[in-house]
């Protein structure tokens, strides 16, 4: 509809939502998306580098898109992905995470098996 295509956008919401284009669920949503396309026209202006031009010019939008990045970075300096990564590898090292250290139990450990969380002890870990 943005793109001055309405007739096709009308058409392929009433294959998506499966009724007919007189029905008063599609006339509903079509006034909806024919009002925000009104709304974001009269606010931000037509065009592909409308919406980047707005965004210059709002410093709460632009603090927002800082603190998204930084947090971005932030989670990628901490190594939580390598820890996500190298956790999910064996189902034994991924029980080192999710119990705490007091719940282990390593009475039951002989020659190079794992000890293993209480708690799990008698689910299968399948």
């Amino acid at each position: 509809m943005s793109k001055h295509r309405r007739e096709q956008a009308l058409k392929n919401l009433c294959w998506i939502r499966k009724l007919p284009a007189d029905d008063l669920y599609i006339v509903e949503e079509v006034a909806f998306l024919d009002a925000a396309l009104e709304e974001q026209a009269a606010v931000v202006g037509e065009g592909f580098w409308k919406p980047f031009q707005a965004v210059g010019k709002n410093r709460k939008i632009q603090w927002r898109i800082l603190m998204g990045f930084l947090l971005f970075m932030w989670q990628n300096g901490s190594g939580i992905n390598a820890i996500n990564y190298y956790v999910s590898i064996s189902k034994e090292s991924s029980l080192l995470l999710c119990c705490p250290s007091y719940l282990w139990d390593f009475s039951e450990c002989s020659g190079g098996t794992q000890g293993r969380c209480q708690d799990a002890r008698h689910r299968s870990l399948a």
